[in-house]
C-alpha cells in the first residue's frame, strides 16, 4: 500500500470555516473544497487525522466529523463523490475504519459520540 499523504493545513482550515468573519469562513470554504477535488484520498485520510488527534481543538475535530460523514456517506451536494467509500481501496477503508474506532477511547465525550 502507498504511504498515506495529509493536508498539513487542513486543521486550520476547518477552524476558520466557523470563524464569524464571512470573508475567513468563505476563503477557508473554498480552500477545503479545493483540497476535497484536487486528492479526495488525501482529504479524507487528514480529516481522519483531525478526528483522531487527542491534541486537536474540540471544534475541530467536530468539523471534521461532519465534513467526513458528509463525505463518505454520500451527502456531499457534489454527485461526483456520491459513492466514494465503495471505490475506495480496502486497506484504505480499513485504516479509515480503524482510526474511527480508535475515537471511541476519546477523552472528549462528544467525539466518541
Amino acid at each position: 500500500m502507498n504511504q498515506i499523504e495529509f493536508y498539513d493545513d487542513l486543521k486550520l482550515r476547518l477552524a476558520e470555516v466557523q470563524s464569524g468573519v464571512r470573508e475567513i469562513r468563505e476563503n477557508a470554504e473554498s480552500e477545503v473544497r479545493r483540497m476535497r477535488d484536487e486528492n479526495t484520498t488525501k482529504f479524507l485520510a487528514s480529516l481522519v487525522k483531525e478526528i483522531a488527534n487527542e491534541s486537536s481543538e474540540e471544534n475541530v475535530r467536530m468539523m471534521a466529523c461532519v465534513v467526513c460523514k458528509n463525505l463518505i456517506s454520500s451527502r456531499s451536494v457534489d454527485a461526483a463523490y456520491a459513492d466514494l467509500w465503495v471505490k475506495l481501496e480496502p486497506a484504505f477503508k480499513n485504516n479509515v475504519k480503524e482510526a474511527i474506532l480508535s475515537t471511541l477511547n476519546s477523552t472528549i465525550e462528544k467525539v466518541r459520540s
